[in-house]
């Protein structure tokens, strides 16, 4: 299936420098990069969004106990302030 990227300067550099030194295609390193990704996510077998958000929920740095959505305004102050 052909399908067409844009892609900021640098990543484009990268690319091109990365399929240059292993001697293979521009095609061949971005499918290579979409699979080790995609298998990181190890979506396989996951059915829904909620799936999908609890795989990544974990990973997402927070506040650490909870309340960000409700304190947000003194968190942010306490952030400023230095008082994490």
């Amino acid at each position: 299936m052909p399908i067409s990227l844009r892609l900021e300067k640098e990543l484009e550099e990268r690319v091109n420098r990365t399929a240059h030194l292993l001697r293979i295609s521009k095609t061949e390193v971005i499918k290579k990069s979409l699979q080790k990704f995609l298998s990181e996510l190890n979506m396989e077998g996951k059915t829904s969004f909620y799936d999908f958000y609890m795989k990544l929920e974990g990973e997402v740095p927070g506040s650490g106990h909870g309340l960000l959505s409700v304190d947000h305004r003194k968190e942010v102050l306490q952030k400023i302030r230095g008082r994490s």
